[in-house]
């Protein structure tokens, strides 16, 4: 029989009731009504001889929430919600973003199936975590690991909106990443020479805007000769992917290739922007520069055998990419005192000196940073 009772220290009544295993629990009602406690108490008590079903579960919960606020529970299913959350985020995101979280959330439904069209508070912690370990099957730990801290960010939101009581989100721990695990490094300057060598076309450009800039792929491939100023020096452009503003001084070795080029309208690099373009990612640009890296000896050969498996095989994560490039400028910068919120502030990551305004980097600041990359031809 479920009773209430006052808890020293505590002025709401506290519930104590029976569970299905016959033991017996106690919880805060949250309220000092001690008529609406007992109410709450008979509705935490199951009885003994049978367990809660799901939409039990559901009606019990639906039952208390009215008891306490006087209305009716906000519900939505996971599917409806992520689309809301969706729609919402269309506006926050860079279009490549909203793609990622738009593919996350469709592979979250996919792996429910039917549960991904049940009330979303219905969803548990065991449910996200077997999508984890579902996860961690095909991606490297990294990506895995983005993918769930995503997943907390759309259950923190139904938390706020009500839709749920707790975040089961947060329990769903991260995969470890293993010490032996491969990391991104920077370029050598001798594997650096080598590519330029095999290099040929727009991919030479590339790799020296990625270089002298520290820009993304598809930033790089994407440039236009609107954001290039060979009067000042300056290449300006928005990122892709974060939105932010970017004022990039020109290298020397930088400026002598784009001098070199016939055209001066439209793209930077007609053929990489028309692929990006079309396919809508940097996929095809990445497997490309992957086979110049084949010819220079930097990477192995991949073997494109038919496993029956699909895509449900884990890609292998090489430790030098054209990410690297990005790494390289970095570390080169670093390497020479060049002081960091400087370097971030090119790279275009977010310095915590900048973002609270202790330090403003001007141009002439920038310049004798990258003054200090060496010409690679």
């Amino acid at each position: 029989m479920a009773f209430v009772y006052r808890h020293p220290g505590s002025k709401n009544w506290f519930a104590r009731f029976r569970l299905p295993n016959g033991q017996y629990a106690s919880r805060s009602t949250g309220t000092t009504d001690r008529k609406l406690a007992k109410k709450l108490a008979e509705k935490f008590e199951l009885p003994a001889d049978r367990l809660m079903t799901e939409a039990q579960a559901r009606k019990v919960i639906e039952e208390l929430y009215k008891l306490i606020h006087g209305e009716e529970l906000p519900s939505a299913t996971l599917s409806e919600f992520m689309e809301t959350w969706l729609n919402r985020k269309k506006v926050e995101l860079a279009p490549q973003s909203y793609e990622r979280y738009q593919d996350i959330c469709k592979k979250l439904k996919t792996f429910l199936g039917e549960k991904a069209d049940r009330p979303i508070m219905m969803i548990r912690a065991a449910d996200l975590i077997a999508f984890r370990d579902h996860l961690a099957q095909r991606l490297s730990p990294v990506n895995a690991n983005c993918i769930v801290k995503i997943i907390r960010v759309i259950f923190k939101a139904a938390r706020i909106e009500g839709l749920v009581l707790e975040n089961v989100a947060e329990r769903v721990l991260g995969i470890r990443i293993p010490r032996n695990s491969r990391v991104r490094r920077p370029f050598t300057m001798e594997e650096l020479q080598a590519l330029l060598k095999v290099a040929d076309g727009e991919w030479r450009g590339m790799i020296f805007c990625g270089i002298y800039t520290g820009q993304r792929l598809g930033d790089i491939a994407t440039l236009d000769w609107s954001s290039v100023d060979l009067e000042h020096d300056e290449i300006r452009l928005i990122t892709h992917k974060t939105g932010r503003n970017q004022c990039i001084p020109i290298h020397t070795t930088l400026r002598e290739y784009f001098e070199g080029l016939k055209s001066r309208k439209g793209p930077v690099f007609p053929k990489s922007n028309e692929k990006v373009r079309r396919f809508g990612k940097t996929a095809p640009l990445s497997r490309e520069f992957y086979d110049i890296m084949v010819k220079t000896g930097l990477a192995q050969k991949r073997r494109h055998r038919r496993t029956g498996m699909g895509c449900s095989t884990k890609r292998r994560v090489h430790e030098i990419s054209f990410h690297s490039l990005r790494h390289t400028a970095t570390s080169l910068m670093k390497n020479a005192g060049v002081n960091s919120a400087v370097v971030m502030d090119i790279i275009g990551h977010e310095s915590k000196a900048v973002s609270d305004g202790y330090t403003h980097v001007d141009l002439v600041a920038k310049r004798d940073a990258l003054k200090i990359l060496p010409k690679l031809i």
